[in-house]
């Protein structure tokens, strides 16, 4: 027998040789909660922890979404076992949430009692490694997602870019934002800001809706919280910049982003023609031209023409190689 067998005597916190009338109680406690947390018996292990995992315990879930589910919960009833407490269930008092090991230990100890006579019950050593070898695999699996999504946003593997956020950076560009010197600064004063972003908010629509008209809320494409930027900020990564207060693309990034941007356009769904496209950037160019004077009032406004120029033609030739 080797050591990591040897001295495994418990299991999430019980011993694996435990009376049987705690056994009793545990298996009662758990399910009384089960229901409360459920409004249904248990039922098979793999649906159970998959309900567990995709719910309550997933890390995806926002604190608000968790308060409500937890605020909508019965009082949790009385319990009898002593021997109910962390890591098999969450919280204390009136909220106690039955966690993935509680319901693994459930299971594992309904089986052997109903299995077995004997007092004290002695848990199968392989029974428990299998339980825990599902709990592990459960933990991991949703404690991994976060990461892989933010990988897959940062591949452009997932749900394609959206075109406000797409204007949103050709705008930056266009600006010839793409140093800290060159950013576009938050004003202090809530009217240049309404200022601004009712500016920003014309360029990016003629670029948006040039390629497909929909209706949009303008105030989405706001500079410091409309979904535009913080997209384009979750999907492009540092490229940004490092404060939500200055926003540039970096200089050393502009031929990757422009390539990333060419093939978020080219996506099977939507991969509007290439004409089509530098039909919306040259109306981006068009409303930002007009709006400049609000920029320039508010010390942001670094167009160069011909680096808009330039531009254009990365960007068309990007678009011929996706």
């Amino acid at each position: 027998m080797n050591s990591e067998i040897r001295f495994f005597s418990s299991l999430f916190g019980l011993p694996l040789v435990i009376g049987r009338n705690d056994a009793k109680q545990i298996v009662e406690a758990l399910e009384q909660l089960w229901v409360a947390q459920t409004g249904l018996l248990p039922r098979t292990i793999d649906e159970d922890l998959d309900n567990l995992f995709y719910g309550l315990f997933d890390p995806r879930a926002s604190g608000s979404r968790l308060r409500d589910k937890i605020g909508a919960l019965p009082e949790a009833p009385r319990l009898r076992s002593r021997l109910v407490g962390d890591p098999l269930v969450i919280g204390a008092g009136v909220s106690l949430i039955v966690t993935p090991e509680g319901r693994a230990i459930y299971g594992l100890l309904q089986e052997t009692l109903s299995e077995s006579e004997d007092d004290p019950i002695g848990i199968d050593l392989g029974a428990a490694l299998s339980v825990l070898d599902r709990v592990y695999e459960g933990y991991r699996r949703v404690g991994v997602r976060r990461l892989q999504d933010a990988v897959r946003l940062l591949d452009g593997e997932a749900e394609g870019l959206r075109l406000p956020s797409i204007g949103m950076v050709l705008l930056l560009l266009v600006n010839g934002s793409t140093s800290p010197d060159k950013a576009i600064r938050r004003p202090r004063d809530a009217k240049e800001l309404s200022r601004l972003d009712a500016s920003v908010a014309t360029a990016v629509a003629a670029f948006a809706d040039t390629i497909s008209q929909r209706q949009r809320d303008s105030s989405h494409f706001s500079l410091y919280s409309g979904y535009a930027i913080t997209e384009a900020r979750r999907r492009l990564g540092n490229v940004l910049g490092t404060s939500p207060d200055e926003i540039y693309v970096e200089e050393s990034h502009i031929e990757a982003v422009i390539d990333r941007l060419a093939s978020e356009l080219r996506r099977t769904r939507r991969s509007p023609e290439t004409a089509l496209v530098m039909d919306a950037f040259d109306n981006l160019v068009s409303a930002y031209r007009a709006e400049r004077p609000t920029w320039a009032s508010l010390g942001v406004a670094h167009e160069t023409r011909a680096v808009t120029a330039l531009l254009r033609m990365r960007l068309e030739h990007a678009l011929g190689n996706s």
